[in-house]
């Protein structure tokens, strides 16, 4: 399939978001391996609501006091040229709230919105977008924009 989107001028962007959890630091081995060696770009988002603190990440980029060596599949990843991005954490009730009320992210910030009723917390999406916006600025190419 790849290589057809190639020959067609497809350009092609993976993206894969992980947390600090193995199944998920080696679900960037499974991307790779599909992709094989087929012109696209890869992307890992490390989604730091899930480990927030450099050393949450400790089977991503290894740490050398547990004798933990950097994932083979971020090797793998940077090797081939691909793209590791942070995105920043968002606090939990947020996504909970709007999945309580099947609402966007966006619709979530309008005044008739019923999922996030307190100031507070319509302040505190509008600033996590902005720092969304700026993450993934590295990447508009990439995606198009």
């Amino acid at each position: 399939m790849f290589d057809w989107l190639s020959q067609n001028r497809v350009d092609v962007t993976v993206i894969n978001v992980v947390t600090p959890y193995r199944a998920s630091t080696s679900s960037v081995g499974l991307m790779l391996d599909t992709i094989g060696d087929s012109d696209v770009t890869t992307i890992a988002l490390l989604n730091r609501t899930f480990g927030p603190r450099e050393d949450d990440w400790i089977l991503w980029y290894g740490d050398t006091r547990l004798d933990i060596a950097e994932s083979e599949s971020r090797g793998r990843l940077l090797e081939r040229g691909g793209i590791e991005l942070q995105i920043p954490a968002l606090r939990t009730s947020i996504p909970v709230l709007l999945d309580l009320t099947s609402e966007t992210f966006s619709y979530a910030l309008a005044s008739n919105a019923s999922s996030l009723k307190a100031a507070h917390m319509k302040q505190y999406l509008r600033t996590w977008l902005r720092e969304m916006d700026l993450a993934l600025r590295p990447i508009e190419g990439a995606l198009g924009l």
